[in-house]
C-alpha cells in the first residue's frame, strides 16, 4: 500500500477501481494525535516524479466529477475516515505521478501523498452482474463497506 504519515497525520491509497469512464479512487485519512483535524480543501495533481524539475512541465490539476461528501476532511482525534472520488478516466504518464494533496485549515501546511503511475493507469475492474445484484449480496456488501468505514 501507498501511505503517508507525518506529525500523526495518514493519507493512505486504499484502491483503484473504473467502471466505464470512470475511475474511483478510495483514500484513509487517519489522525492518531490528540487534536482534531480539519482541512480546507483536498486537490488532485499530475506532477513530474522529481518536483525539482518543475520548470520543464507544470503540474496539472484533475477534479474529481463527484465525491462521496464534500471536499474537506474533520477527523476526531484517534480516528480514521475513508473517502472515494470519482474521475473521468485518465491516464498519467509513466515520467509523472498523481499526487493528493491535503490543505490543513487556518495552516500553511499541505500534507501530500504521491502515487506512481502504474496505480492509476491499472485499476480493478469495477463490475455488476446480476449475480452480485442480488438484495443478499446488496445487503452483504451494505455491511462490510460499514464496518470498514467505522
Amino acid at each position: 500500500k501507498t501511505k503517508y504519515v507525518v506529525n500523526g497525520f495518514k493519507i493512505e491509497f486504499v484502491s483503484a477501481y473504473a467502471r466505464q469512464d470512470k475511475l474511483f479512487l478510495r483514500f484513509e485519512f487517519e489522525n492518531n494525535t490528540p487534536y482534531p483535524f480539519d482541512s480546507d480543501e483536498i486537490l488532485f495533481k499530475i506532477t513530474q516524479q522529481n518536483s525539482f524539475n518543475k520548470k520543464s512541465s507544470p503540474e496539472e490539476i484533475v477534479n474529481p466529477i463527484y465525491q462521496f461528501e464534500e471536499n474537506f476532511i474533520n477527523i476526531k482525534p484517534n480516528q480514521k475516515i475513508y473517502k472515494t472520488f470519482v474521475f473521468n478516466a485518465f491516464k498519467v504518464n509513466n515520467d509523472r505521478i498523481f499526487k493528493i494533496s491535503v490543505l490543513e485549515k487556518n495552516s500553511a501546511i499541505e500534507y501530500y501523498l504521491p502515487i506512481i503511475a502504474k496505480l492509476v493507469n491499472q485499476p480493478k475492474a469495477l463490475s455488476f452482474n446480476d449475480k452480485n445484484n442480488s438484495n443478499e449480496s446488496k445487503e452483504k456488501r451494505s455491511k462490510e463497506v460499514s464496518q470498514k468505514d467505522n
